[in-house]
């Protein structure tokens, strides 16, 4: 058997189409997965011998039409390796695959490209990556608010205390709020009125407005 896909077709025709599948398992294990890949009727099996081919446009149109983010995360990571980054882009975003996008957009600075994973993850509750895309985007305020809304207020209040000192308040009254709302008998200690902080969290705060001026 040769490597002409147009001159086997003669013999596959005189096979009944129910053999496909078994015929195409058989090409595949004489290393002729191009015929294979031709030939099989089984999605998963053309999808598996696509990657394998690297026809990048035929998985991705497999897992087009099963919608399945597995296979949009596997044709985004082997597009990525073959360069071809608008693919790539588009298959994490389809499989909401916000580590990777992370990746890809910081690898290269792609701002608006990590506002738009920014606003993504925040919504779909994938805190730990949003935070870390805020945090890269040099957006103070959008940490802390993240930080609370995942219920890590002990964090959100110390990073308010190192990057943006004005918002320690009203992290600490939040703090209190939900700890009196579970009953729970500790109150967070003010540290911004602390008299120990409040010379240096002043001082914080104005080099913070002088930057942000």
């Amino acid at each position: 058997m040769n490597e002409d896909i147009h001159g086997a077709e003669l013999y596959f025709k005189d096979i009944p189409e129910s053999y496909y599948q078994k015929l195409a398992k058989f090409l595949e294990s004489n290393d002729k997965k191009d015929m294979a890949f031709q030939i099989t009727p089984d999605q998963d099996h053309k999808f598996d011998l696509a990657i394998t081919l690297n026809k990048n446009d035929a998985a991705f149109k497999i897992a087009e039409e099963q919608q399945s983010v597995e296979k949009w995360k596997k044709v985004g990571d082997i597009a990525l390796l073959s360069g071809f980054f608008e693919l790539a882009e588009t298959c994490f975003k389809k499989a909401e695959d916000f580590n990777s996008l992370f990746l890809f957009y910081s690898s290269y600075g792609d701002e608006q490209g990590l506002k738009y994973l920014l606003d993504q993850s925040e919504e779909k509750g994938k805190y730990n990556i949003a935070y870390e895309t805020a945090f890269l985007l040099a957006l103070p305020e959008r940490c802390v608010n993240i930080l609370i809304k995942s219920k890590r207020f002990s964090e959100a209040a110390m990073f308010a205390k190192s990057y943006i000192p004005t918002m320690i308040t009203s992290v600490m009254k939040e703090w209190a709020d939900v700890l009196k709302q579970n009953e729970l008998p500790f109150i967070p200690e003010n540290i911004f009125e602390s008299s120990s902080h409040k010379e240096i969290m002043m001082k914080a705060t104005k080099t913070y407005e002088e930057n942000i001026v």
